[in-house]
């Protein structure tokens, strides 16, 4: 299995950010992975491949492809809140 850590930080705002929610499926659609409230540092085992990951903070709503090969990690950094007061 593969893993796949996405980290939500860098809070120095004094709000803090929306939940982010983490939705990972394959290229087919099915699902593999679904995160109501991911932390700051979510990991997940991923099988090797080509996986979509869709995150939403709030308003925003940002998807990624990634290809993730066998034995190796893989690190998503998300910023999904430029403009958040």
């Amino acid at each position: 299995m593969h893993r796949l850590r996405a980290r939500y930080g860098g809070f120095a705002r004094r709000s803090a950010p929306p939940p982010l929610a983490l939705d990972v499926m394959d290229l087919a659609g099915r699902p593999l992975a679904s995160i109501q409230s991911a932390g700051r540092l979510t990991e997940l085992r991923l099988p090797a491949g080509t996986c979509v990951v869709r995150a939403i903070a709030g308003t925003v709503h940002r998807g990624y492809t990634l290809t993730l090969e066998s034995g190796r990690s893989f690190d998503l950094h998300l910023q999904l809140w430029p403009e958040w007061p």
